[in-house]
């Protein structure tokens, strides 16, 4: 194995699918006359870069920080021994390089080392060496300029083609903060079974909820629609028989689908149920129970007819408070912590910033971390049954939250109140059929893309007014912005999110004396959101703040209704915390 420094490294077992759909055109001019793609013939199986002992090849690239060059394998000719030395200068500032030394023995056929690698700069120059005795050559395999496409597009057109329907299986995690995820840079090991599966998925860095808690956020992967165009945001407010569902639409082309519940919020008094042929509600007002869930959903796995492609819908709400960790999952996240403090009363009583000592605050997230712990637990077993059942490499997996948490980062704890990226920045990780390797993307995504790319890669085309895309199409839109929404007992407001600026707006008084009534956080600077800079950027503002009154008048295109709370859900509510 050959190790780059970290500042020089960026992740090197990128995709075949990049490879092969980039690395054979490469495009850098090489200082000795020669394009790169002379050297790089079309046909992957045969794609070598042949160089004879004591000669070298240098190239000029320029091509941005998103791009790398490396090699899957040499071969030395002639029975002779021979290395090859692989030079990657960085021509930023200050300029830097690298030395990679392969050595190839003599004997015959293709030496195979781990896919190694070096980022390159806004202007890099890669220089190979041959070194031997007598008359050889090194022939490197596969020497390819990974050029990875813009971050405003994910080409996934390479992937072996997958089933025409593929099973569809659809995790969602409530409650799970982004940043309390190892593949997003968490550093404590909360998460090893989503991290290994992110590994041979498509991790989005960059996606974003359309509300800060559940109904509005389920609804809108159900809808692909806006919470403020669904309506579904209050706490009465369900989803209307008239509207057009993921579930329904993929039933209607042969799917089999199911739901598995754990949040009240998601039940079928609000209308979630629609277009599932099976609709199981695990848990209870005291418990939220994550394992119940798995096991319903892994009998739906083992019993279903492989004739027939399944939609499995799996909502896992355990990470939500209260914050009561497992046995064994409490002994070693929190073993010192004071149960009563993750408590569903305590939290509310010091729902506002003062009340706690930082130590006890500290508690309270241990005790978050143990659940999440424990939801990753379930995600590991629940992936080994998917791949028990022979249904891991033909199925399309996505594990997503509804939206995060706060701890008082910004004042206030739990979710629902405000729009700050604690909240609306979730985890979304799809693992698309057949796909071998993982890729990341900075490309902004958001909960209205998972029904148009669900039902594109059942192969149905989705409804030409929906606001989401498809995001395993092979070129994306640029300049997507995502509208986030809170209105809830008074409490309205909305933002912006580009990839660079957001825009927080209030529309009520509640919401103002929480949050302020405008916002301007450039992200790329300031990811902790401490600094407004609305004097500071006024034409900025005065753009996203027409983009966002544009939003609003697309608000109420489902005419969605209120419904009436029975004491069973009442009771289920009030546990979570939605009622009093």
């Amino acid at each position: 194995m050959f190790h780059f420094d970290k500042n020089l490294t960026i992740s090197l077992f990128l995709p075949l699918l990049v490879i092969l759909s980039t690395g054979c055109r490469g495009g850098g001019t090489a200082v000795d006359s020669h394009l790169f793609e002379d050297h790089i013939k079309l046909s992957p199986a045969e794609a070598v870069l042949e160089i004879p002992f004591g000669e070298h090849r240098v190239f000029a690239l320029s091509e941005g920080r998103t791009s790398a060059f490396t090699h899957q394998g040499i071969t030395v000719s002639n029975g002779h021994e021979g290395s090859l030395e692989m030079i990657v200068r960085r021509l930023d500032d200050p300029p830097s390089s690298k030395t990679l030394m392969i050595h190839a023995p003599a004997e015959a056929g293709t030496h195979r080392f781990p896919a190694s690698g070096s980022e390159l700069s806004e202007l890099s120059e890669i220089e190979l060496i041959s070194r031997g005795d007598g008359e050889g050559s090194i022939r490197i395999q596969l020497p390819v300029l990974l050029r990875r496409v813009p971050t405003d597009t994910l080409n996934l057109a390479d992937i072996p083609e997958s089933p025409q329907q593929p099973d569809i299986l659809f995790i969602m995690v409530d409650t799970l903060r982004r940043d309390h995820v190892g593949t997003y840079g968490y550093e404590a090991d909360t998460t090893p079974n989503i991290d290994a599966f992110a590994q041979v998925a498509v991790v989005f860095d960059n996606a974003i909820a359309q509300s800060p808690w559940t109904r509005p956020s389920v609804a809108s992967m159900f809808t692909g629609l806006n919470a403020n165009e669904h309506g579904v945001t209050d706490r009465d407010d369900a989803i209307p028989e008239t509207a057009d569902v993921l579930a329904e639409r993929l039933k209607a082309t042969g799917y089999r689908t199911a739901a598995v519940i754990t949040n009240g919020n998601v039940c079928d008094k609000f209308g979630f149920a629609q277009g599932f042929d099976e609709f199981h509600r695990a848990g209870g007002p005291q418990k939220i129970d994550g394992s119940n869930a798995l096991h319903i959903a892994e009998e739906i796995l083992r019993t279903r007819d492989p004739a027939t492609p399944l939609f499995l819908y799996l909502h896992i709400s355990d990470p939500h408070a209260p914050y009561i960790p497992p046995e064994g999952f409490l002994e070693r996240w929190a073993p010192e912590a004071d149960l009563e403090l993750g408590s569903r009363d305590s939290l509310r009583d010091n729902r506002y910033e003062g009340g706690l000592t930082k130590k006890q605050v500290e508690d309270i997230i241990a005790l978050y971390n143990g659940e999440v712990a424990f939801v990753d637990s379930l995600f590991g077993e629940f992936l080994n049954t998917v791949q028990t059942e022979g249904m891991y490499d033909s199925s399309a997996i996505l594990l997503v939250s509804d939206h995060g948490e706060e701890f008082w980062e910004h004042g206030l704890w739990g979710h629902g109140s405000s729009l700050t990226s604690a909240l609306i920045e979730v985890p979304f990780i799809l693992k698309v059929p057949g796909q071998l390797t993982g890729v990341r993307t900075n490309r902004l995504a958001q909960h209205i893309d998972i029904l148009p790319t669900f039902l594109a890669l059942a192969g149905t085309d989705p409804s030409p007014n929906l606001r989401g895309i498809n995001l395993v199409q092979q070129k994306l839109p640029d300049n997507t912005v995502a509208f986030s929404s809170v209105d809830k007992q008074g409490r309205i407001g909305m933002s912006v999110n580009t990839k660079r600026w957001k825009l927080v707006e209030s529309q009520s008084e509640i919401f103002t004396k929480d949050c302020g009534a405008l916002s301007l956080l450039d992200l790329n600077a300031d990811h902790p959101e401490e600094t407004n800079l609305v004097k500071d950027h006024p034409e900025i503002v005065k753009t996203l703040k027409r983009m966002i009154a544009l939003e609003v008048t697309r608000s109420g295109i489902l005419d969605s209704h209120e419904t009436v709370i029975d004491d069973e859900l009442r009771s289920d509510l009030q546990a979570l915390g939605y009622l009093e």
